[in-house]
Parts: structure tokens; sequence; C-alpha cells
């Protein structure tokens, strides 16, 4: 079975898509159903699950009495198999190998297929080395709760900043960009947008009843992308309007004061960011604890990922991260 962490705290480090394949190998044991991992001898597309909405208070579902209750989480199933564990708020798996097809979504509470919150749904047919993020968003209270497709834009070498907008209770554009944490200045890349999915979920229909799968829609205007505005060390994304962000980051402590009589400022050590606050700009050393310097690309890792998610009931939405 696949290991699954909280984002930045602790952090995820996504795997190579080279070793990913053997995730789903090891999905095998998490449920039964349909296999949905690739077919030898085919290119696989590849997929992950991210669990960007939040369970306030107990849910019940009057259909068949199904009680979800606040740190149960939600599992993903893909054609019938359980993929993942169950996933909390701000959590995410890592890229799994799939068919480059469509398929079937299910999303349970914990991991009980008697649970059913979201789904069935069918994806738009991946294709063959597409990645793509399967996001659950919204509030179930406020009548939000949905499950969003982002196609993953093309893996650039020399770095790339991914921004996803999954917040539904926030849903005006975000400006977003990247912070120099050396000189404290902000640079704006672009804008990303929220577009609500037209089939808001609803629970699942009564277990004796086979509802039919619904098509999900993507929109790629949903992801925005933008090269790494400084090339080598202290990299941050923020979010927010223009060049202010929602929060500013922490001030980072100097490692020692400076001595009488000096006149330079103390130094700063590279250690690593903690995870950020809502509306704070994301760090990637709060996700890869290893990257103290906060470089992109780090290693064989070159993308950003960052999603805009609801932060269950606060006022300013939060980032979530992945360097892959």
């Amino acid at each position: 079975m696949p290991r699954f962490r909280r984002i930045a705290a602790p952090q995820l480090k996504l795997a190579a898509l080279a070793s990913l394949a053997t995730a789903v190998a090891a999905c095998g044991a998490v449920g039964s159903g349909g296999n949905p991992s690739a077919s030898i001898g085919t290119a696989p597309a590849f997929v992950r699950f991210v669990q960007g909405s939040d369970v306030l208070q107990d849910l019940v579902f009057d259909q068949n009495g199904v009680r979800c209750s606040p740190g149960d989480g939600f599992s993903l199933a893909i054609d019938g198999q359980l993929v993942s564990q169950p996933l909390t708020s701000g959590q995410m798996t890592s890229y799994l190998a799939v068919s480059a097809k469509a398929h079937r979504l299910d999303v349970y509470c914990a991991s009980s297929k008697s649970s059913e919150v979201l789904g069935p749904f069918v994806t738009p047919a991946l294709t063959p080395g597409s990645s793509a993020s399967l996001v659950t968003a919204g509030r179930f209270d406020r009548g939000t709760l949905q499950v969003m497709v982002f196609v993953e834009p093309p893996v650039v070498s020399a770095g790339s900043i991914v921004v996803h907008h999954a917040a539904p209770e926030f849903p005006a554009a975000f400006d977003f960009g990247a912070y120099n944490v050396a000189a404290a200045a902000y640079t704006r890349l672009g804008s990303v947008g929220y577009s609500p999915v037209d089939l808001i979920a609803q629970p699942s229909a009564p277990s004796a009843i086979v509802p039919t799968p619904a098509p999900l829609p993507t929109n790629p205007a949903l992801v925005g992308v933008a090269p790494p505005a400084f090339a080598a060390t202290g990299i941050a994304v923020y979010v927010g309007s223009g060049t202010t962000p929602l929060v500013p980051p922490p001030t980072p402590r100097p490692t020692a004061s400076p001595s009488p009589g000096a006149t330079a400022a103390p130094s700063v050590s590279p250690t690593p960011q903690p995870t950020p606050q809502p509306g704070q700009p994301i760090f990637a050393s709060s996700i890869d604890r290893n990257d103290v310097t906060n470089a992109l690309p780090f290693g064989a890792e070159s993308t950003l990922s960052v999603f805009i998610i609801d932060p269950g009931g606060g006022a300013i939405p939060q980032l979530i991260g992945a360097l892959q």
C-alpha cells in the first residue's frame, strides 16, 4: 500500500514518475473491484487524489443512514477499487499509474463502500503520459461539495509553478506569483480563477439503486502556470492581489545578534519553513524539508504545485502544495 502523508506537516514529497507504477501495484490490497492500473505494454496516465474539502460537523446521509464525522476523512475508488487511505483536509496521494482512458470515480467517507459521499462520476478520457489531479472541494453544508478534475501541464525541467483554484467558498480570481525570500519581494506571474462544476455532488443514491455515472468536466483555465521568477533559490508561491499576498509570510529568525559596533545584519540560517497558516505563501522547504534554500528545481523536483482550498470555516483560503 502506498504511503500517504499530510502536506507540509509532516511534509509530502511526491515520488518520481519513474517509480509511480509500483504505487498502484501495491493498491491491490486496499480494496476489491476492477483494477485501475495500466495494462502491460501500454503507456499509462497518472492521477493523484487531493482532499481539499473539510467536514466541520457530522453529516448524516438519509438515504442509508450513514454518518460521516469530522476526522473520518475521504477515500477514493477508481473503477470500483479503493486506491487511497482516508485523507483529511489538506492531504493528497502520490501520483498513481492508471490506464489511459476514462475512469469511474467514487468518494467514500472513511474507507467503507457503504458510505459513498460523492459519485459515481466519470473522468474525461486520459491520454497516455498525461497527469490529472482529482480534488474534492467545497463544503457539504453549503451545497458546494464536489469533485474537480485538473489536467496538469507538461513537466518543465527548468522549473515551473502550477496553481489550482479549488476553493468554492472563495470564487473570486486570485493573482499568484513568486516570493523572493532573500529580497522579500513579490513578482506577479499570472492569475487563476474558479469555475464551478456543473454537477454539484449530492450524497449517493440508496445502495439498492445503481446511478449512472455523471461525466466530470475539466477546465484548463483553472490551472495557472508560470516559470519561477527567480532562477536559483529562495522560491515561495503566494496568492493575493497584484503583488500583495493574502497574508505575509513569517519573518525568518536570524541565527545570531550582530556583535557590538557591527554594521552588518545578522545572518539568516537556511532552515525549512513551517507549514503555512491560511493565506500565507507556501515555501518549497515546507514541502520538502531537504530543500532548505527553497530552490526550484531541486534535484528531480521541478514543479511546485499549489492548491487553493477552503480552510473549513475560516475567512482566508489555505494553500497546500507538492513538489514533483
